[in-house]
């Protein structure tokens, strides 16, 4: 897969570089593409009727939204959590929202969207659909705390966008509607089936559905901030110096208690701190973070199994897509980490790691290291049955 092919389709016509040159982080994109069918493959209401009504999704993953209130679970599910699509309905066809969260865990094609899109820009995503029923608003103005695309799968949805009351929002920095005021509307944009909305963190907005229902997803980006790596940076620090770790001066919380010597101590450790923290470190862990958490949905995995005893050195194989993994050469070793696993091999296989990983499909006996065809076969056995390559075709 092309570098960026995922977020490509995401944002498409604008280019990806554009977007995070333009957009990202700063002001919202609308892009009216004039194509229904744009989400055909996605998701569609029957599908998620579906969900609803076969799945046993229970709360507080199904909730009902109307004009800013949450129904209580009682009202729509049964004792044991478990939604009761009747009742759901019910209150759906009386002017509710149904909000369904992270349905990406439960729906293999969410799944594979938002790791593939993991996968491109190193940013975890999660899928939230909300199908509204016509002329009806589920939520009031608001912000979120991570950056948002509004993906409009089906109908149309009338959208009202303020001014942001604080920029780029910590998720500790709530939305609180005192901030907001009556700060003025900055935009009012129709969506249609086939358009994307991205919104920066701190964008104030609501929306209201037109004369008929309207179905959309939020694909909520969420990243590690600067903040917090150099907070990481400090913390890791603190474990390799003592001084980091002495408590703070005792009797510090009492009334009165002079901080003058405290203060002192608080800049000079920060010094300490600084020269003690390595970038690399800080950035590693962000990167390990990601890579262990990546687990992407292993459809086809056993057949992948029972096509391992026909494996032959012309057999086509190719690396999993969306492969979120990363390297590590140390003294003797290689280390590849995937899916929260961890693989040791000999430093010699690292050329061969290199090739299977990044090389679109090849044949066993084309893997360009100097070792008989039984010993290429056993390595990627192994691979194959850790989900890292696929036969292709099984």
């Amino acid at each position: 897969m092309n570098r960026l092919e995922s977020f490509a389709w995401l944002t498409a016509p604008t280019l990806p570089l554009t977007f995070f040159n333009e957009y990202f982080e700063r002001k919202h994109l609308l892009i009216e593409r004039n194509d229904p069918t744009y989400y055909a493959d996605l998701l569609s209401t029957d599908q998620l009727d579906e969900h609803l009504t076969q799945r046993g999704l229970s709360y507080p993953d199904v909730a009902l939204v109307t004009a800013g209130e949450q129904l209580e679970q009682g009202a729509y599910c049964y004792p044991s959590g478990v939604v009761d699509a009747i009742r759901l309905y019910q209150h759906y066809a009386d002017g509710a929202t149904v909000v369904v969260m992270q349905l990406n865990r439960w729906d293999a094609r969410l799944a594979q969207l938002c790791r593939s899109l993991e996968a491109d820009v190193s940013y975890s995503f999660q899928a939230n659909i909300y199908l509204t029923p016509p002329n009806a608003k589920g939520f009031r103005s608001h912000y979120d705390c991570h950056d948002v695309f509004v993906l409009q799968l089906a109908g149309t949805k009338h959208w009202r966008l303020f001014d942001t009351p604080v920029d780029l929002p910590h998720r500790e920095q709530r939305f609180d509607a005192s901030l907001a005021g009556n700060a003025p509307c900055t935009a009012e944009l129709d969506m249609r089936a086939g358009d994307v909305l991205y919104l920066p963190r701190g964008t104030v907005h609501e929306a209201v559905s037109h004369d008929n229902e309207s179905l959309h997803m939020t694909l909520g980006m969420q990243h590690p901030t600067w903040g917090q790596l150099l907070s990481k940076a400090v913390e890791q620090a603190a474990l390799r110096d003592p001084q980091l770790r002495k408590a703070l001066p005792f009797g510090y919380a009492t009334p009165g208690f002079d901080r003058t010597r405290a203060r002192e101590a608080f800049s000079q450790l920060m010094a300490r701190a600084i020269m003690s923290a390595t970038f690399d470190d800080a950035f590693d862990h962000f990167v390990d973070e990601l890579v262990s958490n990546s687990h992407p949905p292993m459809l086809g995995q056993l057949r992948q199994i029972r096509a391992i005893p026909q494996l032959d050195p012309t057999t086509r194989v190719a690396p999993r897509p969306h492969l979120l993994y990363r390297l590590d050469l140390s003294e003797g070793s290689v280390l590849l980490s995937c899916y929260g696993n961890e693989l040791v091999m000999p430093a010699q296989a690292e050329p061969m790691l290199r090739f299977v990983l990044t090389t679109p499909t090849y044949t066993i006996r084309d893997i360009p290291v100097d070792l008989p065809d039984e010993a290429k076969l056993e390595f990627v056995e192994g691979l194959v049955r850790a989900g890292i390559l696929q036969v292709v075709d099984p």
